[in-house]
C-alpha cells in the first residue's frame, strides 16, 4: 500500500467496531479523505486524542474504500468549544458542509486554507455570521454555487427591475419574466439581499473592515442557502437541530 503524508483538518469522527474510528479529513494535498484510525478509541493509542477541528500532520496508507491513518502529529487545535456551545455548533455545521459537498480525493488547497481561517474565526467573531459566509463560499468552491449575476433560465443580467425569485430547481435567481412565464414559486429576493449575498460570497477574510449586516439580510441569506442545500442533498443538515435548540434555549 502506498503511504503519503499531508497536513489535514479533522472534520468528523464516527465510532467503528469495538475500538476504531472512521475520520473524515480535509487534507492539504488530496482534498477530502476518509480514513480508519485503528485502535483510536483506546486511551493509550497515539491517535486517541484526535477530535474534529484538529489540524494534524498525518501519515496515511491508501486503501480501496478507506485509507488508514498510521500516525498523526497535532499542529493546531481550532477548538470552538472553548468559546462556548454556539461556536462549536456552527463549526460543526461548517464541517458538515465541507464533508457533504466535496468529493473524495479532489485536491483543493484553497478550501483547506479557507477551513483553517473559518475554524479560527469562530472563536473570535460572531459564529453565526462566520458559518453563513463559510457556507456560501464552500458551495461555490464545490462548483454548485447558484446563479446570482444573471438569470438562471434566460441568462439576462439581473438588477433592481429584473429580479423575480430564487429558484432551487433552476439553480439560482430567475428574472421577473422567467419566474412569471414558468409560474415559479420560490424565495422572493430583493436587490439589497442579492447584493448582500454577493458580498459575503466574495468576502475576503484578510480584510479587517467589517461588513454592514442587517438582521433581515442575514435571515434571508440563511433561508436561501439552507433551502438550496436541502434541495441539492435531499436532506436537512444534521447539525441544524443542535443549532436551533441552542438558539431557542
Amino acid at each position: 500500500m502506498n503511504r503519503y503524508k499531508t497536513a489535514a483538518i479533522v472534520l468528523a469522527s464516527v465510532n467503528f467496531g469495538d475500538a476504531d474510528r472512521i475520520l473524515t479529513l480535509f487534507t492539504e494535498n488530496r482534498g477530502k479523505v476518509r480514513a480508519t484510525a485503528f485502535g483510536s478509541r483506546r486511551p493509550k493509542n497515539s491517535l486517541s486524542a484526535l477530535m474534529p477541528f484538529y489540524e494534524i500532520e498525518a501519515e496515511l496508507s491508501e486503501g480501496t474504500n478507506l485509507d488508514t491513518l498510521r500516525q498523526a502529529n497535532i499542529i493546531n487545535v481550532f477548538d470552538p468549544l472553548e468559546a462556548g456551545l454556539l461556536p462549536f455548533a456552527y463549526g460543526s455545521f461548517v464541517a458538515e458542509t465541507a464533508e457533504e459537498f466535496f468529493a473524495e480525493n479532489q485536491p483543493d488547497e484553497e478550501v483547506f486554507a479557507l477551513l483553517k481561517i473559518v475554524f479560527s474565526a469562530l472563536k473570535q467573531k460572531n459564529p453565526r455570521v462566520v458559518a453563513l459566509i463559510a457556507a456560501w463560499q464552500l458551495i461555490y468552491y464545490a462548483g454548485v454555487g447558484p446563479a446570482l449575476l444573471t438569470c438562471a433560465s434566460c441568462g439576462a443580467e439581473l438588477g433592481q427591475n429584473r429580479l423575480g425569485v430564487f429558484d432551487n430547481k433552476s439553480g439560482g435567481i430567475l428574472c421577473r419574466k422567467c419566474a412569471a412565464d414558468n409560474e415559479t414559486t420560490g424565495e422572493e429576493i430583493s436587490e439589497t439581499l442579492r447584493q448582500f449575498i454577493i458580498t459575503i460570497r466574495d468576502f475576503n477574510w484578510q480584510n479587517k473592515e467589517p461588513i454592514l449586516m442587517r438582521r433581515n439580510e442575514i435571515l434571508g441569506a440563511e433561508r436561501i442557502i439552507l433551502s438550496y442545500m436541502r434541495f441539492l442533498t435531499g436532506k436537512e443538515p444534521r447539525t441544524l437541530k443542535f443549532i436551533r435548540e441552542l438558539n431557542n434555549a
